[in-house]
């Protein structure tokens, strides 16, 4: 009996170190500088796979003391501070899909011209809009590839696997320039539950992604916070009421009426007279770059200590603007 189980336990000592070898042989690292013959990532360019990118933005926060003199109260200019929303560096990406992909490899192009995989893990939606179809895959990159300018392509698997059929996202490339500003342009108390939306036109942009929605019990005010620095979608804990692409269009203003053709709409809902929406407007680029966007309203919050009793409180922009339909 001793033998056998002497036996047994080498047999299982031996099957363990097969399984160890299996394993660190399936999980070697990931190739870390690309095949300059791979210019082209296999799969079929698809224009429901929509990818943007830019480069991370900090939100400046400027911190001001209201002190009274007399019967005259004084707004006093503390300083400001840069607070960093992602890794310093980073370039981040949304990637809008509306293909039958449950996943996606996210490449971007190296030194040498080639693509490689920037991932050693498929990327899963933490945002999906059941009605149409459409799913949210964002992504931050903080050690891009030093190839001008910098280039990337989502690919989507189906059911777990990439083929010819694929899709494929725009190459979207982001440049060195920051976003520029896009200015709010309509009343903000319309007197009509499908509002208009209108802003600043900026003449390089292809088209607009128009967020419509408000925040959720959840959310913190570090998140509100954060929520001032450039981005199609807040992604954070909000309600979506409207998601949408809207095409550049001729003239000095570009709008929207919520309910009218002629947008790629993601996800809509009932708006009512008296709720608060929040409108977020970002303007892209041909290229899938985020060239412009809207600071919108200013969030005020408490200085660090907590508290307004010292008179002391912070500003900065929110990056949207609050609408509130009202019955004239």
């Amino acid at each position: 009996m001793k033998r056998s189980f002497f036996n047994s336990r080498v047999a299982t000592a031996l099957l363990a170190l097969v399984a160890a070898a299996a394993v660190t042989a399936g999980c070697s690292k990931r190739v870390t500088s690309a095949d300059s013959g791979y210019t082209q990532v296999e799969g079929t360019p698809n224009a429901n796979s929509r990818l943007i990118g830019w480069r991370a933005t900090p939100v400046t926060v400027f911190t001001y003391r209201d002190t009274a003199f007399g019967d005259v109260s004084e707004r006093i200019y503390v300083g400001q501070q840069q607070i960093d929303v992602t890794t310093p560096g980073s370039l981040r990406l949304q990637l809008f899909d509306g293909t039958a992909a449950s996943g996606y490899q996210m490449f971007s192009r190296d030194a040498n011209g080639g693509f490689r995989n920037r991932l050693d893990h498929v990327l899963t939606s933490p945002r999906k809009w059941t009605e149409s179809q459409w799913e949210l895959y964002p992504l931050d990159d903080p050690s891009p590839s030093s190839y001008s300018p910098s280039t990337y392509v989502g690919r989507g698997l189906v059911g777990g696997t990439a083929t010819t059929t694929s899709p494929l996202s725009n190459l979207a490339q982001v440049t060195g320039s920051p976003a520029g500003s896009i200015v709010w342009a309509i009343r903000k108390d319309p007197p009509d539950s499908l509002f208009t939306m209108a802003w600043s036109q900026v003449p390089e942009a292809a088209g607009y992604w128009v967020h419509v929605y408000q925040y959720t019990s959840s959310i913190t005010s570090d998140a509100k916070l954060r929520g001032g620095s450039p981005s199609p979608v807040f992604n954070d804990k909000v309600r979506d009421i409207f998601l949408g692409y809207v095409p550049n269009a001729a003239g000095p203003v570009v709008s929207y009426k919520l309910g009218a053709p002629g947008a790629l709409v993601l996800t809509r809902r009932t708006t009512l007279m008296g709720q608060t929406y929040l409108v977020r407007v970002s303007a892209v680029d041909a290229n899938g770059g985020l060239i412009a966007y809207m600071p919108g309203d200013t969030l005020r919050l408490p200085s660090a200590s907590g508290t307004f009793t010292d008179g002391t409180y912070t500003l900065s922009a929110v990056g949207h603007v609050a609408i509130v339909p009202a019955k004239p």
